[in-house]
């Protein structure tokens, strides 16, 4: 018999699910299946049918006579099993209808309605209320008093509602195009609807306190926003904090109800409102709260300064937490209890070595854990402590478990408020708030980072921060907003100095946003001085720590881009990695800057001072860098391509007598060396100090280059002549195939004939 209901019972929830599943992925939605759908769900998820099914009068009820027809008493009784699956697929039915539009209507932007205008859970507690009074039917779960009281406030409301939404949809012209504000409206009232019917419902999921005192701030909130008042709370405010508490639910229905609402609220949302969501993804901000809530009242109680606890507050703790252990754990107590009250008083006493090294292996992992001296305890009183000992390793473990379950829920539902922050951003991309989180955002990261039990978290955190963060669309338009993003490059600037253990994807979203922030701050102007400063400071930080961990590629991503606002850059360049006896490698990127300047930026290098004193520096120190013993031959071909760039570039400014030590290295280098490619850099360095100084000849081309110019025109010329070859072997080719099939042809004929 019980596998008989087993089978009735996987048999009915299959049926339930497979409904869901047409009601999901149908795609003609028909009101009338939907409806029906839900009548079954109403009816036995939340009533316990006796007796036939039949409306009190069929022309006020709300189902036809086809769907009366489909509600029928079960043959067999229906489980509680089998009803909580009915309320489990309800609301994964109210999901759908939370984002389905079955209006026709053009103008109607409302999610969640039917064709009549009627959004869906209005429809559902009218249809529950028709159910109630039935004879033959029985409530499963009735409503408290409160709940019902809270119930009535919202449907009250939410009829207010419905009209305003009308005499709101009356307003708007469609020849006339500029209905914006009255659109806004309908969109608030929308949420509103949305948030007040959705909640009213949910009464009937869930009727403790919380829910019915978040009802009371959602009514306060809507009448506050529609009188207009200037006192109290700012309304929306409120109804993000609502917003926010339902993303908390376990339900992904209530999250769709909270996600859809704030998409309609997103134009008409205040900063304060926005920061509600800023402070829940700023660690710095709920790191304190989190940290209390992970210790009970009980574990602050006994916390005594970090002093180990004696053997009597160990035998204590174990009894309280033998208390809070499920039945079968007291069985195991009360069993090791009695064995030790049979066992002999004499024998000695056994410690569990395992035991003992995993409760230290414990107290290793969480160092907020006191110590417990085992080995200072009496052995005749250990024979005791034993068993509860384990018994407290074993709620120790359970609160370590429920712990790491409660820090998972916590980053699920900040990364559900990345969502609503994606959303905001979404709808106005210009908006200068964005810039509010950035600091917030990098503190996030950084803080990700270093938990490796966040790895999702990071990767939604990075992925907001690359893809979905408007970088393109904001300008500064405030001097506030440039003091923000200052302070958010003095945030993440340290991150770029020395070596750290960042990821690269994390390091390269902490460069893309130097880069946007310097931008943006040196397009505003007012804030050149004390961006060059900044960034001047970081390069010598950067310089001062080992060369392993400086970020080359960021420099000349920066002097590549901006260079010719940051030639106060080159004085430390050259004094860091050309003046200074560093290794090769690092004395040629300091040339491949300087190139970098010269290239990028060669109209506005001759007009700045400090450049110019950088790059007489730099020449002046050109001999010395080619009288290393280190230096091979690619560290000079990258200094001699700079040095031209730079000569090229400064050939107005420079004066003969700061290239006369430069023109003696040169000459005696190309003397010495036996490279072909550092003889044509030296003669290019020298044509282009000829400019500078017209006593110096003219270096001509080398013989190699001769060579290579003669030998790509003899191969442009094979080339050509192999491509004539090529097109009268195809001519010839193509004859001798037309000739060949004239021939089969005449052969053809010919037997053709000879047959006849």
């Amino acid at each position: 018999e019980e596998q008989t209901k087993a089978a009735i019972d996987s048999q009915r929830i299959r049926s339930l699910n497979r409904m869901l599943t047409l009601c999901r992925q149908s795609k003609n939605k028909q009101e009338s299946y939907l409806a029906s759908v839900l009548h079954f769900y109403l009816l036995y998820g939340f009533f316990s049918v006796s007796d036939n099914i039949a409306p009190k009068s069929k022309k006020k009820s709300l189902l036809s006579a086809s769907q009366w027809s489909e509600l029928q008493v079960p043959t067999t009784t229906v489980t509680h099993k089998v009803t909580q699956q009915c309320r489990t697929a309800l609301m994964g039915l109210f999901k759908e209808f939370a984002t389905l539009t079955l209006n026709k209507d053009k103008e109607s932007q409302a999610p969640g309605e039917m064709e009549s205008g009627e959004v869906w859970p209005s429809y559902a507690l009218r249809v529950y209320k028709e159910f109630a009074a039935l004879e033959g039917i029985t409530e499963l779960s009735p409503l408290s008093p409160e709940a019902s009281a809270a119930l009535n406030s919202l449907q009250e409301l939410g009829s207010t509602i419905n009209k305003r939404i009308a005499k709101l949809k009356g307003k708007i012209d469609p020849a006339n195009k500029q209905n914006d504000s009255t659109y806004t409206a309908l969109k608030i009232q929308y949420a509103y609807r949305l948030l007040v019917w959705n909640c009213a419902f949910l009464l009937h999921f869930e009727s403790d306190s919380d829910i019915v005192e978040a009802m009371d701030d959602l009514r306060a909130s809507y009448l506050h926003i529609t009188s207009k008042k200037q006192d109290g709370p700012d309304p929306y405010d409120v109804v993000t904090e609502i917003i926010v508490s339902l993303l908390t639910r376990s339900s992904a229905y209530l999250r769709t109800v909270a996600t859809r609402s704030f998409n309609l609220l997103t134009a008409t949302l205040p900063a304060s409102s926005v920061q509600i969501l800023i402070d829940i993804i700023d660690p710095s901000v709920g790191n304190l709260e989190e940290e209390y809530d992970d210790v009970s009242d009980d574990d602050m109680e006994e916390d005594d300064d970090g002093v180990p606890f004696t053997l009597e507050e160990a035998e204590a703790a174990a009894a309280r937490a033998g208390d809070a252990m499920d039945e079968g754990s007291d069985d195991d107590s009360e069993d090791s209890d009695s064995e030790d009250s049979d066992s002999d008083d004499d024998a000695p006493a056994v410690i569990d070595e395992a035991l003992e090294k995993e409760l230290l292996k414990l107290q290793q992992e969480d160092v907020s854990l006191d110590d417990i001296y085992i080995e200072d305890a009496p052995i005749e009183e250990l024979k005791k402590f034993n068993d509860r000992l384990q018994m407290m390793l074993a709620s120790m473990k359970k609160q370590a478990r429920q712990s790491d379950e409660k820090r998972t829920m916590q980053l699920d539902h900040k990364m559900k408020i990345l969502d609503l922050l994606e959303s905001y951003l979404h709808h106005d991309p210009s908006n200068p708030i964005a810039f509010s989180f950035l600091g917030p955002l990098f503190k996030a990261i950084v803080s990700a980072e270093t938990n490796k039990s966040q790895v999702n978290y990071l990767v939604k955190l990075r992925h907001f921060a690359i893809h979905k963060f408007p970088r393109s669309k904001l300008t500064i338009k405030d001097k506030s907003h440039a003091k923000t993003l200052m302070k958010v490059y003095a945030q993440i600037s340290p991150l770029c100095v020395g070596k750290n253990n960042f990821s690269t994807a994390t390091m390269n979203c902490v460069y893309d946003y130097i880069q946007f922030i310097v931008k943006l701050l040196l397009a505003e102007g007012s804030y050149k001085e004390e961006t060059c400063a900044a960034l001047q400071q970081t390069l010598k930080e950067s310089i001062a720590r080992p060369l392993k961990g400086f970020d080359w590629i960021l420099w000349n991503k920066l002097i590549s881009a901006h260079g010719n606002n940051l030639f106060g850059l080159a004085t430390d360049i050259v004094d860091a990695f050309i003046v200074k006896n560093v290794k090769p490698f690092a004395v040629c990127k300091g040339f491949e800057f300087m190139d970098t300047f010269c290239k990028k930026h060669s109209s506005s290098v001759a007009q700045s001072k400090v450049f110019q004193a950088a790059v007489r520096s730099m020449i002046s120190h050109i001999p010395q860098v080619i009288e290393r013993k280190d230096i091979n031959t690619n560290h000079l071909v990258s200094m001699l391509n700079a040095t031209n760039s730079a000569l090229l570039s400064l050939q107005k400014v420079l004066k003969p007598k700061h290239i006369a030590q430069l023109k003696d290295a040169l000459n005696t280098l190309t003397g010495k060396t036996n490279s072909q490619k550092i003889r044509a850099r030296c003669a290019n360095c020298m044509n282009a100090m000829a400019k500078i100084d017209p006593s110096i000849e003219k270096q001509s081309v080398s013989r190699k280059r001769k060579r290579q110019e003669e030998s790509s025109k003899a191969k442009k010329k094979t080339k050509s002549n192999k491509e004539q070859t090529d097109v009268s072997v195809a001519k010839q080719k193509s004859k001798k195939e037309r000739r060949k099939s004239s021939d089969n042809g005449k052969h053809r004929k010919s037997s053709h004939t000879k047959k006849k």
